[in-house]
């Protein structure tokens, strides 16, 4: 079998132990199924492994001649990988990696996790099917869609789970789009190493009982959202994570993560260097764009000033009504001192409380009459007393006058796209 984690250190919705199984099948013709298997091996890896990381990591072990095929238990999609084990040392422990190069039909790409985070990581996807029912995984198809769907195609879908099959999701005319994903966290100041420490130290005010928890929550607070048993017990559970990060930030204190954040910082230079090299790399494959969907606010914000633009306009529109709407929520005055701000909008505009609040409405489309409370011994009536007044501030702007939840147009069904044409960003020597 293969890890037991490797659902989720390929971003891939946990359903169970081993939802993935190795299994004989041979490696089809790449070249045969997208152009973006052109795209060699090395010059993968090149594309993806900046200076900062190849400065901590070193030279990356020989990976196998063959890809080996993993098969999704939950989606039906296979992947295939070339995987590499390579130890790092730091200060005095030796730090365990796996590295892989991943194919499928349409997406190759490089991830370095450590049995439990990506940490560094580049898929890209070719999107040519985007829009119908080859570009999502089969069983995934009855889960969003409401219906079965298999083919040869779906079938080898693997990089990636989510759905792609909506009209909305068509790629605009005239466009060769791949769609990337990235992922980077320094090793040596994981979340989880640092929130243990703290609270070892007892150095700030952590009522959570479980700093590694914590630290899950704050790298995917989506993921961790109870959907399949969302009793109040469960759904506070989730609040008082989301209170303890949210509550910081409107204390005023420095150096609050970002949602989707497993370190304290990531590769410096990343995103720059995998912008710059893989479109000078898909450019010379013959594709004309890069595409998006940002999970976070704060992603689409880095999209829009790095020069991106979006696919459909309508949804666009939405997104910036919502964010818009959450500056406008009014900091409770016992914050407001030490903010400098009356509402949202006053707060530094790089701080991560829009964010956060964006998150929270997933969870409350599961309740939206629930009253938290929090249970946990070291959470006083001032904590409780705290959270009540916000969250009903929150939900006051979130929940509109016929009942409905606005939230940040992010679905599995509905996907927030934005491109940027890689002619722009290419060196003028490179030729497509």
């Amino acid at each position: 079998m293969a890890n037991p984690r490797d659902e989720i250190l390929l971003g891939i919705p946990a359903g169970g132990k081993h939802t993935w199984s190795l299994n004989q099948e041979s490696a089809p013709n790449f070249k045969d199924l997208s152009e973006i298997h052109l795209i060699s091996d090395q010059q993968m890896i090149e594309a993806a492994f900046c200076p900062s990381a190849r400065d901590f990591f070193g030279p990356l072990p020989q990976l196998p001649d063959h890809y080996s095929a993993l098969t999704n238990l939950n989606s039906g999609a296979v992947l295939f990988t070339k995987t590499a084990r390579i130890t790092k040392r730091y200060q005095g422990e030796d730090l365990p990696f796996n590295v892989r190069l991943v194919r499928d039909a349409t997406s190759v790409g490089l991830i370095i996790d450590d049995d439990h985070h990506q940490i560094h990581k580049l898929v890209l996807r070719d999107r040519r099917y985007d829009g119908t029912n080859d570009a999502t995984p089969p069983n995934y198809h009855k889960m969003i869609y409401g219906k079965e769907y298999v083919s040869p195609q779906s079938l080898l879908i693997g990089a990636t789970m989510w759905g792609y099959s909506s009209p909305s999701d068509i790629v605009p005319g005239g466009r060769r789009a791949v769609e990337f994903s990235i992922a980077s966290a320094d090793p040596r100041l994981l979340l989880k190493d640092v929130l243990t420490k703290k609270r070892q130290r007892n150095s700030e005010n952590l009522w959570i009982d479980d700093p590694e928890k914590y630290a899950d929550f704050i790298d995917d607070p989506y993921q961790e959202i109870p959907r399949g048993n969302p009793t109040d017990e469960n759904l506070s559970h989730w609040y008082a994570y989301w209170w303890q990060i949210t509550s910081r930030i409107l204390r005023g204190k420095d150096g609050n993560p970002v949602p989707g954040q497993a370190a304290v910082k990531s590769f410096s230079g990343f995103f720059d260097y995998m912008m710059e090299n893989s479109a000078n790399l898909l450019y010379s494959k013959g594709f004309t764009h890069f595409s998006g969907v940002p999970t976070w606010t704060y992603v689409r914000d880095i999209f829009l000033h790095k020069g991106f633009t979006p696919d459909d306009m309508r949804k666009h529109y939405i997104a910036s009504v919502f964010i818009d709407s959450l500056k406008k929520i009014r900091i409770p005055p016992k914050f407001q001192k030490n903010l400098k701000a009356q509402t949202v909008e006053d707060v530094n505009s790089h701080s991560p409380l829009i964010p956060w609040i964006a998150v929270l409405p997933f969870a409350l489309e599961l309740n939206p009459d629930i009253k938290p409370v929090f249970t946990d011994p070291m959470v006083t009536q001032d904590i409780q007393d705290d959270f009540n007044e916000f969250f009903a501030a929150v939900k006051e702007t979130v929940i509109d006058h016929y009942g409905n939840i606005k939230k940040y147009p992010l679905s599995p069904e509905s996907n927030l796209w934005y491109s940027l044409g890689l002619e722009d960003y290419c060196s003028d020597e490179i030729q497509p």
